[in-house]
């Protein structure tokens, strides 16, 4: 198990987040546990997993957070295999966009990104840095909409075709020559 969330005491009007830490510990005790941390890396079977970012990068010298709300609490990992890159942003906002860019703005550029927060939260300045071709968004397409002010965002770096929606099914990528490769799609099954 691989995590780093915020102690609750910081954000117990988030109870459900911390569900699953609950029955982790009730039933699989004897699991074993990474805490990463901003600047770790991780390789396991050629893949090289590179932790940009935890809700540490928020505390200040004395230990309290600064965060602004628990999404900035995410841990943001870049994934990188055969030659390709992954961003995952989590579900970041304004406040940890900031502090990713001021540290980690040269380890940004990805081949593709998981937009922040299902495509919720306006991140006007990291997509740009970021650079990828490929958008793998957690969300419906409704979120495609020329109403949608972080959509239109996204699709000044990133062109609509590029753009690969959870609602419109499962997609298969492979790394090839460099470059990610839809390899296969399948559409939705069930709900």
């Amino acid at each position: 198990l691989i995590f780093n969330f915020p102690a609750f005491a910081h954000y117990e009007l988030m109870p459900s987040a911390y569900v699953t830490l609950r029955r982790l510990n009730q039933y699989y005790p004897q699991a074993l546990y990474c805490k990463p941390h901003a600047g770790m890396e991780i390789t396991l079977a050629g893949v090289r997993f590179q932790f940009l970012q935890t809700h540490e990068d928020a505390a200040s010298a004395q230990g309290d957070e600064l965060i602004g709300g628990f999404n900035d609490a995410s841990t943001v990992l870049k994934i990188t295999f055969d030659g390709v890159s992954l961003l995952i942003l989590g579900d970041i906002n304004r406040e940890a966009e900031a502090v990713l860019l001021s540290h980690y703005e040269s380890a940004l550029q990805a081949d593709a990104v998981q937009p922040a927060h299902h495509l919720i939260n306006l991140l006007e300045r990291v997509y740009p840095v970021v650079g990828a071709k490929i958008a793998l968004i957690p969300a419906s397409t409704v979120k495609a909409s020329p109403e949608n002010d972080r959509y239109q965002n996204l699709l000044r770096c990133i062109p609509r075709e590029r753009m690969f929606f959870a609602s419109q099914g499962t997609s298969f990528w492979a790394a090839e020559d460099g470059s990610l490769v839809l390899k296969k799609a399948l559409p939705v099954a069930g709900g």
